[in-house]
């Protein structure tokens, strides 16, 4: 058998091996059906709420200029002459410290300033002198598919949605291809049903970023690399293409053909003249799948490979000693790194550097995000997976999450060992995005979607030692996930419970402030499960469902809000729920205890006024 090709030993010695080969199209319809069912529930439960319309509610956001950027393709703007990124508030003030830090910026830079210019147009003129100018702002691909889809169904998030859905429902497929390649029928049917219960890549699905999609090309780049080598040389021509489709959906994926080349070196014996033909057709693929967008970029006048126009700009922020390893606020720093270094990378980066006491500094920093890559908490980033939770019952109850994959995911790579080498490629080439950045959940998200195969080969692996009773790789299994949960659910610093309730409660009331209140509730009852019983949060989550129209469910926390708070304005608003859904009994109390408090309330007075007149006429006439 040749070394590339899928083992086979394995499912040949195993019953349940041969029972799911016998029925090989059943599992596959079955997981494709499971994982199209639990999308359109999914779907339904957040269609009428506020999660698909981020982008509109949340404008300084990635999601809004996705949105923008699409239209404008589909409008006809297909080479984007003009300079383009998004304009938001915390870029005024980097800006705006860049020019503390350096009043003659702007001259330096020949940045013309006209007198009769505000200092936003000067702001704006740094930022499009420090991102590129003409430069994409981030890759093309992903916004060029919503243009494209824009153009086909109009600026409708849904239709994107439709087929990034569709994508992640094949996505299911592309698990099992790979679990089947790791080993046995079983590893792949265990990995596509963890798949198709898994959260994350799912989320990103039903959000206008390209993080779905780049979980999926992750995974589609395993099986490629897998497949490429056991046939015909066009095969590895194919593989370049998708590597360098991979890059115009996100630069990172350079190191997927580095990788993948040094692990050919390293573990394949072939004669030179194969590896050349094979490099060669590979490296044809890339160019050729690139070309487009390096013409582009020859007539706009910036470098062919510039795919990425913010990466340099932003890369300083990340490293600072104020950055954190886990999400990202803009540093104090970052405006002076900015006018010092030009906006330049490797400049930047340097002044980044020197903002540390020390050099150990800097290394402890990029070795806390090595760390908390693995750690369960989902930084919020355009989206927030806990929101998420709170919108769809049915995503709350997925159990796949990245603490319960990560353990099975370690026990797969060393069940299946060298036939692991394309999905440790993936695994790999995932983490550097989170030191060179920082640690969020939509980074993470390719790497959770690699661990998949891996976590099905663990299955079976466990099933195995648990049928041999191998009690001491199942005790030693079994304490090393023990320690790693206590580990991977406590909350990394600056992410503690408290902090992050009061940080729910104040996007609630700039929601509300916004006119969102459906976008608020969601925001406070993410901050009740953080910090249970606060009587001001309970209140404040009524009046967010009330104003969103859903007063049954308002009621209960308006109801603990005022026992435990006892002051008028929570038994007012209560009863004045209460009398609008026809409670007239739970009304009247809730009205009378509010004027025990304070016997001037009018809306209490005028309620009770007119409950007490209908109960003396025997009406339930409503207001």
């Amino acid at each position: 058998m040749p070394a590339d090709a899928p083992p086979t030993r394995e499912r040949a010695t195993s019953p349940a091996d041969a029972w799911l080969a016998a029925r090989r199209g059943r599992v596959i319809g079955g997981l494709l059906a499971a994982a199209l069912v639990i999308r359109l529930v999914i779907s339904l439960q957040i269609a009428g709420g506020p999660l698909p319309r981020t982008h509109e509610i949340v404008t300084e956001s990635d999601n809004a200029f996705f949105h923008q950027w699409g239209q404008r393709i589909a409008a006809g703007d297909l080479v984007q002459r003009a300079p383009s990124f998004p304009r938001c508030g915390w870029m005024l003030s980097v800006a705006q410290r860049a020019l503390e830090a350096d009043p003659s910026l702007p001259g330096r830079l020949g940045i013309a300033v006209d007198p009769a210019d505000g200092g936003e147009a000067v702001a704006w003129r740094l930022w499009e002198h420090w991102l590129g100018g003409a430069t994409f702002f981030q890759e093309p691909l992903y916004p060029y598919l919503v243009g494209l889809t824009y153009s086909i169904a109009g600026p409708n998030v849904w239709a994107v949605f439709a087929w990034q859905l569709a994508l992640g429902a094949a996505g299911v497929l592309l698990v099992w291809s790979l679990a089947l390649r790791l080993g046995s029928e079983s590893a792949a049917a265990a990995a596509g049903v963890l798949a198709v219960l898994a959260p994350i890549p799912l989320m990103y699905e039903l959000t206008l970023l390209r993080d779905g999609l780049a979980a999926y090309t992750t995974l589609g780049l395993a099986l490629a690399m897998a497949w490429a080598p056991g046939g015909r040389a066009w095969r590895w021509f194919a593989l370049g293409a998708l590597f360098g489709t991979a890059v115009l959906l996100k630069t990172t994926f350079w190191l997927f053909p580095a990788l993948f080349g040094l692990w050919r070196l390293a573990a394949v014996r072939s004669p030179a003249k194969d590896r050349v033909k094979a490099a060669g057709l590979t490296a044809v693929g890339i160019v050729l799948a690139l070309s487009p967008a390096m013409i582009r970029n020859a007539l706009v006048g910036v470098p062919l490979l510039a795919l990425n126009g913010s990466a340099p700009a932003m890369l300083a922020t990340f490293h600072t000693a104020d950055a954190p390893a886990v999400g990202w606020v803009a540093s104090a720093d970052w405006g002076r790194l900015l006018a010092t270094g030009d906006g330049g990378m490797l400049q930047s980066l340097a002044g980044a550097a020197r903002t540390h006491a020390t050099a150990l500094g800097f290394v402890l920093l990029n070795l806390k995000k090595l760390l908390f890559v693995w750690h369960g908490f989902e930084a919020e980033n355009n989206v927030d997976f806990y929101l998420f939770r709170h919108a769809s019952p049915l995503f709350a109850s997925l159990p796949a999450t990245f603490v319960l994959l990560l353990p099975l995911a370690f026990i797969g790579a060393v069940a299946a060992r060298s036939r692991a080498a394309p999905v440790l490629v993936a695994v790999i080439g995932s983490i550097p995005t989170m030191i060179v950045v920082t640690v969020l959940s939509r980074y993470r998200a390719p790497l959770t979607a690699s661990l998949l195969p891996l976590a099905g080969a663990g299955c079976v692996q466990l099933t195995r030692w648990v049928a041999s009773r191998r009690w001491v790789p199942i005790a030693s299994a079994a304490a090393a996930a023990a320690l790693y949960l206590v580990w991977a659910t406590r909350a990394p610093a600056g992410h503690e419970p408290d902090r992050r309730s009061y940080g729910y409660r104040a996007v609630a009331a700039w929601s509300m402030q916004q006119g969102e209140p459906a976008y608020a509730s969601l925001a406070l009852k993410e901050s009740l499960r953080l910090a249970p019983g606060i009587p001001a949060t309970q209140l404040e989550l009524g009046l967010a469902l009330m104003a969103s129209g859903d007063l049954r469910a308002a009621v209960p926390y308006l109801d603990a809000a005022s026992r435990r708070l006892r002051t008028p304005q929570p038994y007012e608003v209560l009863g004045t729920v209460l009398f609008d859904l026809g409670r007239f009994d739970d009304a009247r109390a809730a009205l009378r205890e509010c004027l025990v408090l304070d016997p001037m309330r009018p809306v209490a007075r005028v309620l009770l006024a007119q409950i007490e007149a209908d109960a003396d006429s025997g009406s339930t006439r409503r207001r």
